[in-house]
């Protein structure tokens, strides 16, 4: 169940008033509310992530083509924003104070940043790499990502607070490997990351993966996912695993537990984030290399719903919030891609009228 308290919030500028119950979301999806938008003068608004406060962090592309970051706030309001120097910015974490890290590309490589919930930036590097990517931040300020050495192989790197850099590998090589790229996907707030090796081998360059946690202590043990992509508070983990040729998606307990699920009568399912709740959402499609993708909710207790915001083509989901909230990218006919709340049916709005 969703243990939830009662907010209040704004939404889309408008005086509203967000009061959720604990009921779960139904397999119907017939009562929820979408809110779609867009950066102003954007082509392509895709929210990455969204947080208790219900801030959402995305990234947009201008009428150049260049990337930017932008935070839209609970009343609406969007601040862009792209660190000093950079021509392309790639938001990728959230926290829940507001803090967001990602990575930027400038004429010398590509860096990590730290944007502090106050609007500053702290530029990051990896040592002996012009390629830094972080991938996630907690409330703590500390931030996962990996980073590329001269050979092209990724390694794991954990920034603390105070901006120590620690490097780390989950892989090795030898034994028919030629080289193993370690990757991590998410970090949650008591610092234990989660991610994948990837393997080329020796002997006709196959590439496998395989996936990982490593503990807050440094600690790390395999897994039962291929492709882990994300990590809740309580520990709990989901990803993607293949079959033959289909991925389905993959959750696995603080306690161990592995679960396999897919929606039903679709041969590919893919998980992107999960709550504190246990929710997970993601999108699935019928065929690789088909763009027409369909967003899902797994409840805590395996209750799947299918979605699509009204009018979308094509829906990717991407992020999803403590009270279900759920945010993401959608296309329409018009070839436009917009930004989505999906505001479940345990929520509702009391508008007060002040539109």
């Amino acid at each position: 169940m969703y243990g939830v308290t009662i907010q209040k919030c704004v939404l889309a500028g408008c005086m509203l008033g967000l009061l959720c119950s604990p009921a779960l979301v139904s397999a119907e999806d017939t009562d929820s509310t979408y809110i779609t938008f867009e950066v102003p003068g954007s082509t392509y608004t895709s929210p990455v992530a969204i947080n208790n406060s219900l801030t959402v962090l995305g990234v947009y592309a201008d009428a150049n083509n260049n990337y930017h970051g932008f935070l839209r706030n609970v009343w609406g309001k969007i601040t862009s924003f792209d660190p000093p120097r950079s021509l392309h910015t790639m938001p990728t974490g959230l926290s829940e104070t507001g803090a967001v890290t990602g990575y930027y590309t400038d004429s010398a490589g590509t860096h990590g940043f730290l944007r502090s919930p106050e609007g500053e930036f702290t530029e990051f590097n990896a040592p002996d790499t012009t390629t830094t990517l972080p991938v996630g931040i907690n409330a703590a300020g500390t931030i996962a990502g990996y980073y590329e050495d001269a050979k092209n192989v990724a390694h794991g790197f954990v920034r603390s607070r105070s901006g120590t850099i620690t490097s780390f590998d989950a892989g090795t090589e030898g034994n028919g490997i030629a080289s193993s790229s370690t990757i991590p996907a998410a970090i949650n707030g008591a610092g234990i990351i989660t991610g994948r090796v990837q393997t080329i081998s020796t002997f006709g360059g196959g590439i496998g993966e395989s996936g990982f946690q490593r503990s807050a202590k440094g600690v790390i043990t395999g897994i039962g996912i291929q492709q882990p992509t994300g990590i809740n508070g309580e520990g709990a983990i989901i990803g993607i695993s293949s079959g033959t040729p289909d991925f389905y998606g993959v959750v696995i307990s603080p306690e161990g537990v592995i679960t396999t699920f897919e929606v039903q009568g679709v041969d590919n399912t893919i998980a992107t984030a999960i709550n504190g709740e246990g929710a997970i959402v993601g999108q699935y499609f019928t065929e690789l290399g088909n763009n027409d993708t369909h967003g899902f909710v797994r409840s805590p207790e395996g209750t799947i719903t299918t979605f699509d915001p009204p009018g979308s083509t094509r829906t990717n989901a991407e992020g999803i919030n403590d009270l279900g909230v759920t945010v993401g990218e959608t296309l329409h006919a018009n070839n436009s891609v917009y930004g989505f709340l999906r505001i479940p049916r345990h929520c509702f709005f009391a508008d007060n009228g002040s539109r």
